[in-house]
Protein backbone atom coordinates (compact mmCIF):
# COMPACT_ATOMS: atom_id res chain seq x y z
CA UNK A 1 0.00 0.00 0.00
CA UNK A 2 1.58 3.45 -1.22
CA UNK A 3 -0.07 7.28 -0.73
CA UNK A 4 0.65 8.20 -4.48
CA UNK A 5 0.08 11.72 -5.66
CA UNK A 6 -2.66 11.97 -8.38
CA UNK A 7 -0.07 13.65 -10.47
CA UNK A 8 2.47 10.33 -10.10
CA UNK A 9 -0.55 8.09 -10.44
CA UNK A 10 -0.39 5.36 -13.21
CA UNK A 11 -2.77 2.66 -14.00
CA UNK A 12 -0.44 -0.43 -13.57
CA UNK A 13 -2.00 -4.20 -14.56
CA UNK A 14 -2.63 -5.77 -11.04
CA UNK A 15 -3.07 -2.98 -9.05
CA UNK A 16 -6.12 -1.34 -7.47
CA UNK A 17 -6.70 2.07 -6.94
CA UNK A 18 -8.83 3.48 -3.71
CA UNK A 19 -9.65 6.75 -2.25
CA UNK A 20 -8.55 7.08 1.37
CA UNK A 21 -11.60 7.56 3.82
CA UNK A 22 -12.41 10.92 5.45
CA UNK A 23 -10.82 13.54 6.29
CA UNK A 24 -8.68 13.14 3.44
CA UNK A 25 -4.32 13.47 3.61
CA UNK A 26 -3.50 16.68 2.44
CA UNK A 27 0.25 18.55 1.27
CA UNK A 28 1.96 21.58 2.30
CA UNK A 29 4.02 23.57 0.63
CA UNK A 30 7.41 25.16 1.60
CA UNK A 31 9.55 27.70 0.14
CA UNK A 32 12.77 26.77 1.00
CA UNK A 33 15.99 29.77 0.33
CA UNK A 34 18.84 30.25 1.63
CA UNK A 35 19.49 32.20 5.29
CA UNK A 36 22.94 33.64 4.09
CA UNK A 37 20.96 35.67 1.78
CA UNK A 38 18.14 37.91 0.93
CA UNK A 39 15.07 37.18 -1.28
CA UNK A 40 15.40 38.73 -4.71
CA UNK A 41 12.56 41.11 -5.73
CA UNK A 42 11.47 38.25 -7.97
CA UNK A 43 11.84 35.24 -5.74
CA UNK A 44 9.67 37.22 -2.65
CA UNK A 45 6.93 37.96 -5.70
CA UNK A 46 7.04 34.54 -6.70
CA UNK A 47 5.95 33.54 -2.62
CA UNK A 48 3.79 36.19 -2.50
CA UNK A 49 2.19 34.75 -5.96
CA UNK A 50 1.77 31.29 -4.47
CA UNK A 51 0.37 32.15 -1.07
CA UNK A 52 -2.59 34.25 -3.47
CA UNK A 53 -2.87 31.00 -5.41
CA UNK A 54 -3.21 28.90 -1.77
CA UNK A 55 -5.54 31.11 -0.49
CA UNK A 56 -8.02 31.40 -3.60
CA UNK A 57 -8.00 27.76 -4.12
CA UNK A 58 -8.77 26.84 -0.25
CA UNK A 59 -11.55 29.41 -0.32
CA UNK A 60 -12.77 27.60 -3.27
CA UNK A 61 -12.94 23.97 -1.67
CA UNK A 62 -13.93 25.10 1.68
CA UNK A 63 -17.28 26.84 -0.20
CA UNK A 64 -17.68 23.96 -2.07
CA UNK A 65 -20.22 20.97 -0.37
CA UNK A 66 -18.61 18.23 0.20
CA UNK A 67 -20.82 15.68 -2.32
CA UNK A 68 -19.41 18.31 -4.88
CA UNK A 69 -15.91 18.13 -3.88
CA UNK A 70 -13.83 16.26 -6.31
CA UNK A 71 -13.09 12.79 -5.28
CA UNK A 72 -9.42 12.73 -6.69
CA UNK A 73 -8.71 16.16 -5.10
CA UNK A 74 -7.62 16.29 -1.40
CA UNK A 75 -7.84 19.43 0.59
CA UNK A 76 -5.13 21.81 0.12
CA UNK A 77 -2.57 23.05 2.39
CA UNK A 78 -0.22 26.08 2.53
Amino acid sequence: MALVSRLALTHVPGTTHREPAHPRPYRRLHAVTRTDTGLTPLAGMLIDLLRDVVRDITATWEALPREGRPSSSSPPGA
